[in-house]
């Protein structure tokens, strides 16, 4: 799925900024230099819901999802009950949907080298 793809990095650049963000402070900025090279903890899905959902309703509404466009996009086909929220299940069909394209991905890029 095009659209599933295009969330998971929009999502993960969100993640990316937001690690960024709350963790480096300038009394952290020498030490983060010096692991510059260190990948960042990826989030779970369940992290990023969390961050998504701002009101803590335990859904995501359509403004929630605005922090990211790919997110906005496809909001109508991941939510699949059509109740114009996403649900962390919904969330995690998505996420899980997004891993198996991102891992077959993975497995091609490997195979090609």
């Amino acid at each position: 799925m095009k659209v599933s793809a295009l969330l998971l990095a929009s999502l993960l650049s969100i993640t990316s900024l937001t690690i960024q963000a709350e963790e480096v402070t300038q009394g952290q900025h020498q030490a983060a230099e010096k692991t510059d090279k260190a990948a960042p903890k990826l989030e779970t899905y369940e992290e990023i819901f969390a961050k998504l959902d701002i009101d803590g309703d335990q859904k995501i509404s359509m403004k929630e999802a605005e922090v990211s466009p790919a997110l906005t996009k496809g909001f109508s086909a991941i939510d699949t009950n059509k109740d114009g929220f996403l649900t962390k299940q919904e969330f995690a069909n998505l996420w899980a949907r997004a891993a198996k394209k991102r891992d077959r991905l993975a497995m091609a890029n490997n195979a090609s080298l």
